[in-house]
């Protein structure tokens, strides 16, 4: 049996993390502070004792301290880990707004494109040439042809 100097090396090389003493009702109420990590202690201690003996080289007082201290820290985390979630659901609702604009923009782009053309068509049955057509939609002549061409 391997003696570790804190509990501290103990976890960091056997142990589990802060998700196997608790559900996910308990973290959320570890970050918020309704459930004292004391109580997590306990159930780390209990799981960690082999034999009746915790296999490090401090005293009782000073295992439960430095346990509520690694609580602490893995609350931290899990913290930290939801406000990067946040962001970056954040940043991905942004993205699907930005996606949703642009395709709103091509869509009335399409149907101004649409318009044009026929308008350009309308003209033409009122005798319009292509070249008038052309400069009323501030287009060169050719992109008319091409447009008309694509349209068929």
């Amino acid at each position: 049996m391997k003696t570790y100097a804190d509990v501290a090396d103990l976890l960091n090389f056997e142990g589990p993390g802060l998700q196997d003493y608790v559900t996910a009702d308990e973290l959320n109420e570890l970050i918020d502070g309704t459930l004292a990590p004391a109580v997590v202690v306990d159930r780390y201690l209990e799981d960690l004792t082999i034999g009746g003996k915790l296999q490090v080289a401090t005293d009782e007082a000073t295992t439960r301290a430095d346990l509520l201290l690694w609580i602490r820290m893995e609350i931290e985390c899990a913290i930290g880990q939801r406000q990067q979630i946040a962001r970056d659901d954040a940043m991905l609702a942004k993205l699907d707004e930005i996606k949703t604009l642009v395709a709103a923009e091509e869509r009335a782009a399409a149907r101004t494109h649409q318009d044009k053309l026929t308008l350009a068509r309308q003209a033409f049955d009122r005798g319009a040439t292509k070249a008038a057509a052309a400069e009323a939609l501030g287009i060169s002549r050719p992109t008319l042809d091409a447009w008309l061409k694509q349209a068929e």
